[in-house]
């Protein structure tokens, strides 16, 4: 299971973390093992993730989830951002490209 959880922060909550993962299916699997709440589900940009409290955390750690540094929960964020743009401007492109033929279709029937 790849699962991370990057440090606790101070918030006007308490202190808290993420949780995130490879996979939505390793993000989920260890919400349920850490027994967390669904509420605690975010998405931000492209990755989801689970707001935990310290003691979660421990408990997320304790079975077998990798510690990170912060700003590894942004490289993720932007890598599966990029990510997106480019299956994003692949569809574009080849929806383009399906477009063209319909158009000379077009202009050959009103020509007749």
């Amino acid at each position: 299971m790849t699962v991370y959880v990057d440090p606790l922060v101070r918030t006007d909550a308490g202190y808290r973390c993420k949780m995130f993962a490879d996979t939505y299916q390793e993000l989920e699997d260890a919400a349920r093992l850490i027994r967390v709440h669904h509420s605690f589900r975010r998405l931000r940009g492209e990755v989801q993730h689970y707001v935990l409290r310290e003691s979660n955390r421990r408990r997320a750690v304790e079975n077998g989830a990798k510690e990170v540094d912060g700003d590894e929960f942004e490289r993720v964020s932007n890598r599966r951002n990029k990510e997106r743009l480019a299956r994003i401007v692949a569809a574009e492109k080849e929806s383009k490209d399906d477009e063209q033929p319909r158009k000379t279709q077009v202009m050959e029937i009103e020509m007749l």
